[in-house]
């Protein structure tokens, strides 16, 4: 069975952005989006650091917050 790994970004203010892909097992296909969700999270995580340490550089008090893409992969059976 064929499974397809869909894919899409959402970020305030843009249109979303989507992709397919097609694996030749679920697994195949889990691995990918996993993997994927890590990188968003590692993504993200060094995001966040960079403005903490923009934010300390130019002494504000308040950190104002940015708008993050959110990640949506999910695995389904084709057809």
């Amino acid at each position: 069975m064929v499974w397809i790994l869909l894919v899409t970004w959402l970020t305030n203010n843009q249109p979303p952005h989507s992709y397919q892909t097609e694996f030749v097992s679920k697994e195949a296909c889990e691995l990918a989006r996993k993997g994927l969700v890590a990188e968003q999270a590692n993504l993200q995580i060094a995001e966040d650091r960079r403005h903490q340490a923009e934010i300390k550089q130019r002494g504000e008090l308040v950190a104002t917050s940015r708008p993050v893409p959110q990640l949506t992969a999910v695995c389904a059976p084709k057809g």
